[in-house]
């Protein structure tokens, strides 16, 4: 401060620090994600292709089908700070959803984008939020189940049912091109 001004630093004068594999700031950053039985078989068949895509981003993976879980961490290697974010969406698509690995991987390369449409009796869900009954509601999903292609061509994207009993949640997941 000189005679009550504050000295604004000129742009020659800042530092910007670049975010790279050499950060010495890097924190090892990890998420897990449980999933059931059922996903067992289509995890087992595509876990290479998913630690190959993960490992192109500096992500290492680790598969429990013991415990049932997923992590993704963040390495040495990891260069975009927001790859960790889409790594999590990536096994929690894997874990909760019927979404295909390979189109998954499509979602964790930006190659395609995704919305959970939250159904059920859930907080936010479309039946909490429009009171609408079970019975309806499952009179309702099978209609939805029924016709998700043709829904989807209309709506401009693929849809995904999922049910998580665990949670008791219902979504639907949305999938496609950015409009």
């Amino acid at each position: 401060m000189a005679n009550g001004t504050v000295e604004q630093p000129k742009l020659d004068d800042m530092e910007i620090e670049k975010f790279g594999p050499s950060s010495s700031a890097l924190q090892v950053t990890s998420y897990t994600d449980s999933f059931g039985e059922y996903h067992v078989p289509k995890l087992i068949q595509a876990w290479p292709m998913v630690k190959s895509a993960l490992k192109e981003h500096g992500i290492s993976c680790k598969l429990n089908l013991v415990k049932h879980y997923m992590r993704v961490s963040t390495t040495k290697r990891t260069r975009d700070p927001d790859i960790i974010d889409r790594a999590r969406e990536f096994i929690q698509i894997l874990s909760k959803t019927e979404v295909p690995p390979s189109t998954a991987i499509r979602i964790l390369n930006g190659d395609l984008h995704h919305e959970y449409i939250k159904t059920g009796s859930q907080e936010g869900g479309l039946c909490s939020i429009h009171g609408i009954k079970k019975d309806r509601f499952v009179q309702q999903r099978t209609r939805l189940r029924d016709n998700k292609k043709e829904l989807g061509c209309l709506l401009g994207c693929r849809l995904f049912l999922t049910e998580t009993p665990l949670l008791r949640s219902r979504q639907v997941v949305g999938i496609g091109e950015e409009a």
